[in-house]
């Protein structure tokens, strides 16, 4: 069982869907749940037949609590649930001590950003639940590192990278939307607009940008509660008439071909899907470079990082490659050959689906089939 605390757009819950999605019917029976089991990642499981199952929790300081952890035990006797496996903080800390209660053949958890952004609360939790899984899965080498700091052993982290439906996100049939047909570069970010992805430092170096870069569009799509404040600070930056907002879409692979740049500006970031997506789709990558972002961006190779935070050093960035074609082109190319070739889902659920495979075995003293 894959679970997560909701299934909208956010970054843990595509992985979740893509994973479900991907992993082997023939090694696995897969289930999914989640606390808020609706949103376009439910109706995506529900439409392949994955079977989605809601635990109504809506707080862990209610009535719910106690509801949801009974109809979760439920799950796991009915279903005859061999492995647990959340992908979120909320799920890991319930799902990891009821796991052991239901004496579950394995119990996973898994980091996915810098512990240090949780509350001191769920640290604290969070210290219980690495003792008790027999595994902690993280998807970069900066959360590993990180993992191993606050003293989890090496022996328990494994490293499982993020990985994307290449036959959604490719580079083919690359053109512009209607409404972008005819403008020069498109500068392109998607996120969830949330003040640490950072959408306002791309804001800031576009006003920069504007006296000298010639005919350019940022493209923002996403949604969340800094809408409203990055549309101000736009206007208030006189670039609101090129820069275009659009609201979070299930189909985000025809807006990212029809970037030329992709832009992730976040002040933290662990293994950025939207980062993957966009490079496997032919757009050339400027990336903050905070925590795993070079892992994927290789610094004049794969793409260009700028530090954190620094609007400036993006717009210089941003001016050399809007001005170089060439360039961007090149590196646009190595980005998609590195993406296609190493973060493929069928590669990722293939390494997921071994990894299962190998705890259950000892489990059981079997060899074949889980």
């Amino acid at each position: 069982m894959l679970m997560c605390y909701k299934l909208h757009d956010g970054g843990n819950e595509r992985q979740v869907a893509q994973l479900a999605l991907a992993l082997d019917r023939a090694r696995f029976r897969v289930h999914v749940a989640a606390f808020r089991a609706e949103g376009m990642r439910e109706r995506e499981l529900r439409e392949s037949g994955v079977p989605v199952h809601e635990i109504p929790i809506r707080s862990f300081r209610n009535s719910t609590l106690v509801k949801g952890a009974a109809e979760l035990l439920r799950l796991f006797r009915e279903l005859d649930i061999d492995i647990v496996h959340p992908f979120d903080y909320p799920t890991v800390a319930l799902a990891v001590p009821l796991g052991k209660l239901a004496r579950l053949s394995v119990v996973l958890s898994s980091q996915t950003c810098a512990r240090a952004l949780y509350s001191k609360g769920w640290r604290f939790w969070l210290r219980i639940t690495d003792v008790m899984s027999d595994r902690v899965t993280i998807n970069s080498e900066f959360v590993q590192e990180d993992m191993l700091r606050l003293g989890v052993p090496a022996r328990k982290l494994v490293l499982l990278h993020n990985g994307l439906d290449a036959s959604k996100f490719h580079p083919h049939h690359r053109g512009r939307l209607p409404g972008l047909k005819g403008a020069g570069v498109i500068i392109g970010a998607v996120s969830v607009l949330r003040p640490e992805k950072g959408i306002d430092v791309l804001i800031r170096a576009a006003a920069l940008l504007k006296p000298s870069a010639g005919d350019f569009r940022v493209l923002i799509v996403g949604s969340g509660e800094m809408e409203v404040p990055l549309k101000e600070l736009a206007r208030s930056l006189r670039v609101e008439d090129c820069c275009l907002f659009y609201p979070a879409a299930s189909d985000v692979a025809s807006f990212y071909r029809s970037m030329d740049l992709f832009v992730l500006p976040s002040h933290s970031e662990s293994f950025s899907n939207s980062l993957m997506e966009a490079m496997a789709c032919g757009c050339c990558p400027v990336a903050s470079d905070v925590g795993g972002n070079s892992e994927l961006v290789k610094d004049g190779i794969t793409g260009r990082l700028f530090p954190g935070g620094d609007a400036a050093a993006l717009a210089r960035q941003l001016e050399c490659l809007i001005a170089d074609e060439p360039l961007r082109k090149q590196l646009a190319s190595e980005a998609c050959r590195r993406i296609h070739a190493g973060f493929a889902m069928d590669v990722i659920a293939k390494r997921f689906g071994d990894f299962y495979e190998s705890l259950l075995r000892p489990q059981r003293g079997l060899s074949g089939e889980p």
